[in-house]
């Protein structure tokens, strides 16, 4: 049963075996340790619950080249995934579109720690819940972070808010002293009460996580009227008359940075004392209406 499992990685070795006895040789000596990990990796799998269709598609797989970290990510994904049979759901994934899922186990190569693992099998589960949530510059991103650079960002949630759309909903941030280079006073919570270095600001910035907007970010609504989601609390926003934007600040995360952070909005944070009832204040300040849901 175990050569029919590996005929794949068999065919494959044979393929790039030359002729040449003392060439051949030695890459029958390399392929020995693919095998180990092949057979390593299908255990693992059928360990998991995967059919050994599916697992032995993706143990040929690790063995050329997916390390046993994809395994970790993969059995992550797993466990986060919402679709009633992720392991089919997967291998359709595989067979349809390897845009996300292919870089996702790709970066996996390269990942050792258990954060950044996580963040991984979060993405896999996203796009295998629903295929084409996430782009490959949001997985080249998530590649590139350090696990400290993902404690710093996640930290962003304090003064995050989610605009609810029927469309869905986009992320904004409330943050900083003004709301333009040299515009009017906004908030006083700045990088330092957040709990941000200026330097792990830059980073964000440098990584593709987040843009600044001299001019500030100010949001339209055709109805005049905005809900907003800051972590577990609800607001609605009214507008004094029609045509006027509301104020966010200078600060806006990219389609990366949003994708990233909005894997994590829906676990517990530390929400910064004042901040939720200082932005509804400034708010009710210049005019407009605010509600508590």
């Amino acid at each position: 049963m175990w050569n029919d499992i590996l005929k794949p990685v068999t065919d494959l070795v044979k393929h790039y075996i030359p002729a040449s006895r003392r060439i051949r040789k030695e890459r029958e000596a390399k392929s020995a340790p693919l095998f180990h990990l092949a057979k390593e990796s299908f255990d693992e799998l059928k360990d998991l619950g995967w059919s050994d269709e599916h697992a032995r598609n993706l143990s040929t797989a690790v063995a050329f080249g997916i390390t046993e970290n994809a395994l970790l990510v993969l059995e992550k994904a797993q466990q986060i995934s919402e679709s009633p049979d992720f392991k089919a759901e997967f291998a359709k994934r595989l067979q349809d579109d390897l845009s996300v899922i292919g870089p996702t186990l790709e970066a996996a190569k390269f990942t050792s720690r258990d954060e950044l693992r996580d963040l991984l099998g979060r993405i896999l589960a996203g796009e295998v819940d629903k295929p084409g949530s996430f782009s490959r510059q949001t997985v080249t991103i998530a590649q590139n972070l350090t696990t400290e650079n993902l404690h710093e960002f996640l930290k962003l949630r304090a003064v995050s808010w989610r605009l609810m759309l029927p469309e869905g909903g986009i992320l904004c941030f409330a943050i900083g002293e003004r709301t333009g280079l040299y515009s009017q006073e906004f908030l006083s919570f700045n990088w330092e009460k957040i709990g941000v270095s200026y330097y792990a600001a830059g980073e964000f910035l440098h990584l593709g996580l987040l843009q600044e907007r001299p001019h500030g970010l100010s949001l339209s609504s055709n109805d005049g009227i905005w809900r907003l989601h800051h972590g577990k609390r609800a607001i609605s926003v009214r507008a004094p008359a029609d045509n006027v934007s509301l104020e966010f600040g200078m600060y806006v995360p990219t389609k990366a940075g949003s994708d990233i952070l909005g894997l994590f909005l829906n676990e517990e944070f530390s929400p910064l004392p004042g901040y939720f009832e200082e932005v509804c204040e400034y708010w009710r300040a210049t005019g407009f209406e605010v509600e508590e849901q």
